[in-house]
């Protein structure tokens, strides 16, 4: 009876590390074909998502202080932007995460009207905090106010 047990706990221990190998190979390929999936995409031009006025790269800013943005930061780190999001950001101007921390209440109205989303999600999920939060971790210091 005790060879019994243990022949059967042997038995699912190889059962269950063959399913985790299995899985894990699985796993694998399945996220480079999402990647490559991914890379097509981005490839290939797509028409404006929203309609809507376009947000200057420097909406938030002062005139006399506000530098065209050239730097292209992945926004997909920041909680509740998916790639749909980040796409529709871009095509708005938003490419940074030093252009995020510098919304204003008003520019935050806008912006959710632009992508078709509420006002209380940007701030529900911390787009400011979380692009506060990437940028320390990016640029190595944080961003300077005026």
């Amino acid at each position: 009876m005790l060879y019994l047990a243990i022949e059967i706990f042997v038995s699912l221990m190889a059962a269950a590390l063959l399913g985790g190998i299995v899985g894990w190979i699985l796993r694998g390929r399945y996220n480079a074909r999402a990647g490559a999936r991914l890379q097509r995409s981005a490839r290939a031009p797509r028409r404006a998502v929203v309609e809507a006025e376009p947000i200057s790269n420097t909406m938030a800013l002062d005139d006399d202080t506000a530098p065209m943005a050239t730097v292209h930061d992945d926004l997909k780190k920041i909680h509740g932007i998916d790639h749909k999001l980040e796409r529709a950001l871009n095509e708005l101007g938003i490419t940074s995460y030093e252009q995020i921390t510098r919304l204003k209440e008003d520019d935050i109205e806008r912006l959710a009207k632009a992508i078709g989303s509420f006002p209380d999600r940007i701030h529900r999920d911390d787009w400011i905090g979380g692009a506060r939060r990437e940028y320390m971790v990016k640029y190595r210091h944080s961003i300077r106010f005026n």
